[in-house]
């Protein structure tokens, strides 16, 4: 990261998201949106917040009705979301048998 150049806008969005707001990053091609979005992301998870990170283009292209573009949807959020979350850690011994 020696050569990322930090903008007014990365720390526009990390102020932002730990306020509790939904952001919403909208740029040309090329203009850095998901270096923005991986660095905010790893400060974030450094600070023990759980991030998400959801193409919609990849879920629109997987989905034919609005139905499976959700189930799609939370499928994608589900396997990000780390397995030590302690309901998902009881769920897995529950079904492991432990």
């Amino acid at each position: 990261d020696s050569v990322y150049a930090e903008r007014p806008a990365d720390r526009e969005l990390l102020e932002a998201l730990r306020a509790g707001t939904t952001c919403h990053v909208l740029a040309p091609r090329q203009s850095g949106k998901s270096s923005l979005r991986a660095r905010t992301s790893a400060r974030l998870a450094r600070e023990g917040v759980i991030c998400v990170a959801v193409s919609l283009a990849d879920l629109a292209a997987s989905a034919g009705s609005a139905d499976a573009w959700y189930a799609a949807l939370v499928d994608r959020v589900a396997a990000d979301v780390p397995t030590w979350l302690p309901e998902a850690e009881a769920e897995k011994k529950a079904r492991e048998g432990f």
